[in-house]
């Protein structure tokens, strides 16, 4: 009887551990988390490994969201954690990763595809909490504001149509240096169009950019 009491008691000990050490959760988590993403480039594409369920995107460095400019291509991770893009056209690229509730992200950049290269190399970083932008686009010469501006981080689909006061908000942005531009198409003949554009260029995104707002002027592009 009284082996049993002790055997009783020891486990009453072992579960208040238990409970003690769950409840004070990680130590020195911070903003970090577990998940990560790892690629392998080769010549004609690449292939990498994240948690399951996480988000890919591949982007060419010219593409622009919303119009056929560029490359990109997505996947969602099965449950082995792997993923792959091949037969890609030589060409710069950025590979945005995120996870399913898009508020933990990385962006893994200058990524550099040549056919017929024998180069092969590995990156790997880390998914941090994504960060948002946000600011106004006015027109040179202060122009009435009539056409829908696209305003977009080059070399990704993260982008947000300025409303009709010139406000524009990007979310889910994983932290980087980004290109932000601003682009009008305005139809002025059967096949004539006019271009609007501005760029600001080497951002830094991250949490300390909250509340910074980037404003933006566009001007003819092509006259």
């Amino acid at each position: 009887m009284k082996s049993l009491r002790n055997k009783i008691h020891l486990l009453i000990i072992v579960f208040t551990l238990a409970a003690d050490f769950h409840c004070a959760g990680p130590v020195n988590a911070g903003s970090e988390t577990t998940s990560g993403v790892e690629i392998a480039v080769s010549d004609t594409g690449l292939h990498g490994k994240t948690s399951p369920g996480n988000s890919v995107y591949i982007f060419s460095s010219d593409v622009i969201p919303g119009t056929v400019n560029g490359f990109s291509d997505s996947t969602t991770v099965a449950s082995d954690s792997l993923f792959s893009f091949g037969m890609l056209p030589d060409g710069d690229y950025s590979v945005l990763v995120f996870d399913e509730s898009w508020k933990q992200g990385v962006r893994i950049g200058d990524i550099t595809i040549t056919g017929g290269s024998t180069e092969t190399y590995t990156r790997s970083d880390t998914l941090r909490p994504t960060v948002s932008i946000g600011g106004t686009v006015s027109v040179q010469g202060g122009a009435p504001f009539r056409f829908q501006t696209l305003v977009y981080l080059a070399g990704t689909s993260l982008h947000d149509s300025a409303d009709s006061t010139g406000g524009y908000h990007i979310s889910s942005i994983p932290e980087g240096v980004y290109s932000i531009c601003a682009y009008q198409s305005i139809q002025t003949g059967e096949s004539a169009y006019r271009i609007y554009t501005d760029t600001i260029a080497g951002v830094s995104i991250n949490n300390s950019s909250a509340g910074t707002s980037f404003n933006m002027t566009i001007v003819p592009a092509n006259e």
